[in-house]
């Protein structure tokens, strides 16, 4: 089985359900897609002029390397789950470890992808007078910092979700 990026993303967006009727959530969507766009919008065209990208990378790949490392956590208590046959009979159970193990996954995309780009920032400076570059620039890592932040509130929102359906 390939599993590529876009199947991460995609498995990502499959989470955006609404837990009464199982239907697309488009609160889901706004939060975690249209706020961090706009926030970016807002930090490029208004926020400083530069950021500290040092700082920020390091942040960035400490926080990446603790999210994948939670990766591994919740794929070792998917097969414990699977395993059980108390557990393995609980959907809900099922599917709530299963979308934990998409947001995190895809957290950990956006970590890689946001590592990768703040890197290649500190390698290459933009030459002077490229200021509309360098708002562009902030706009995007504002945006998905802020995207991360969310991501990482969902995760919270889903391990409490597991948690009050894995109570004896």
């Amino acid at each position: 089985m390939k599993l590529l990026p876009a199947d991460v993303v995609r498995e990502q967006f499959d989470t955006f359900r609404s837990a009464q009727d199982n239907r697309r959530s488009l609160s889901d969507l706004v939060i975690f897609c249209v706020i961090p766009i706009l926030f970016g919008v807002a930090a490029g065209m208004w926020g400083a002029a530069k950021l500290d990208v040092s700082a920020i990378l390091a942040a960035v790949a400490v926080y990446t390397g603790l999210i994948f490392n939670l990766a591994f956590h919740v794929f070792d208590k998917s097969l414990q789950m699977r395993r059980d046959p108390f557990q393995s009979a609980d959907p809900d159970a099922i599917r709530l470890v299963d979308e934990l193990q998409a947001n995190v996954n895809y957290t950990v995309l956006v970590g890689i992808t946001l590592t990768g780009a703040l890197t290649a920032l500190l390698l290459f400076d933009a030459p002077d007078g490229w200021v509309v570059v360098d708002q562009v620039l902030n706009g995007v890592i504002a945006a998905l910092l802020l995207h991360m932040l969310f991501l990482s509130g969902m995760i919270l929102k889903r391990f409490t979700c597991l948690h009050e359906v894995l109570k004896p």
